[in-house]
């Protein structure tokens, strides 16, 4: 029996106003885990557009050259 689950998308939340798509997860572990405390962290979202934006010029940069 694994300690630990895949999460599993619970809720989505549509926001027409802010065009805005919220993702709500669920984890599953098992007692067995031995699991004390969960921390979320955050997600630096201009981080992650950055490195999608240099991602994608470098595809698009190779398929052309």
């Amino acid at each position: 029996m694994p300690l630990f689950k895949p999460l599993v998308t619970d809720t989505l939340i549509f926001d027409l106003q802010s065009l805005q798509l919220i993702v709500v997860q669920r984890a599953l572990v098992a007692a067995a885990a031995g699991v004390q405390k969960i921390e979320l962290g955050t997600w630096d979202i201009a981080a992650a557009r950055r490195s999608n934006a240099a991602k994608l010029a470098r595809i698009k940069g190779g398929a052309h050259g």
